[in-house]
């Protein structure tokens, strides 16, 4: 299949529009398919209930794929498009208001969604273009966001929210790039966990968990030789910065070359480097009480 990429943002965004203007008066489910050997399913519990189900869009076919959609509650929204080989899309809802979205362009891509324990108002996006790339997303409770892009091939993103108003955004462009992310409040009244990661390059990893309320973290990482820092060009820009008490931060890098900072405020944070190859920089700064640090290097 030839696509031609200058049409690749305006496909996405006509998709992800059509989803954002249709309204649910009953439950109500449609499928478009264009192309041979798809599959399609949508079980729907609850009132006002939408669901949508592209494969092919306009010129552009859609093989051997696969679409499921479950709702349980009322006023969800679900949407999916794909536009490739082999590519399989699975939104799940258990609770009311949630929006799920999801877009791909490519073969071999599998994104899941999972709204679960009652979660509502929760919305997550997903935008995968490429080959074998694979995106989770799992909510367990209220008012949580996350969006995913990943541009390339073999690709993973992962991410895990409990509790309420969490927002993560991961954005991957590259091959082999894998991103995990997992955020929790203590305290559901207060508190926003927001957690980016970019990677650009080959087999860059990235791996992050916060408990606690106000945390922050941020990593970018460009190249074969891994950075995990704010602004690559300034040695003092935080990579992972976390604001609050019992904060957990985790770099883990291989390969040569590699940089890690982490900044924590607060009491009772742990902050981990670990680097396997040579030529490795790590700094971890924390400001508190009864924090812990440590920075593990070796030539492995």
């Amino acid at each position: 299949m030839v696509i031609n990429m200058k049409n690749i943002t305006s496909v996405i965004l006509s998709i992800f529009l059509s989803a954002s203007l249709l309204l649910a008066q009953d439950n109500n489910s449609t499928v478009d398919q264009l192309g041979d050997n798809n599959q399609a399913s949508a079980n729907q519990t609850g009132n006002n209930n939408e669901a949508i189900q592209y494969q092919g869009y306009q010129m552009l076919t859609s093989t051997e794929s696969n679409a499921f959609i479950t709702q349980v509650g009322s006023d969800n929204l679900a949407f999916q498009g794909q536009i490739g080989s082999s590519n399989s899309v699975t939104i799940s809802q258990d609770g009311d208001q949630n929006t799920g979205i999801q877009g791909q362009l490519g073969n071999s891509n599998e994104a899941i969604i999972n709204h679960f324990s009652n979660a509502s108002n929760s919305v997550h996006l997903q935008a995968q273009i490429g080959d074998g790339n694979h995106a989770d997303a799992q909510a367990r409770a209220d008012g949580n966001f996350g969006f995913q892009t990943q541009i390339g091939k073999d690709n993973d993103s992962r991410i895990h929210q409990a509790n309420r108003s969490n927002i993560a955004i991961t954005l991957q462009t590259g091959r082999e790039n894998v991103a995990y992310s997992g955020q929790a409040n203590l305290d559901e009244q207060y508190g926003l966990n927001v957690l980016t990661v970019n990677q650009h390059g080959n087999k860059n990893k990235s791996k992050i968990v916060q408990l606690g309320l106000g945390n922050y973290s941020d990593v970018n990482q460009h190249g074969n030789s891994n950075v995990v820092r704010e602004d690559p060009t300034n040695a003092w820009s935080p990579g992972i910065n976390q604001k609050g008490d019992l904060n957990i931060a985790s770099v883990d890098q291989s390969g040569n070359g590699n940089y890690g900072m982490i900044h924590q405020t607060g009491d009772l944070n742990i902050g981990t480097i670990s680097s396997t190859g040579m030529d490795h920089s790590g700094v971890i700064i924390q400001t508190g009480g009864m924090n812990d640090a440590l920075i593990t290097q070796s030539n492995n």
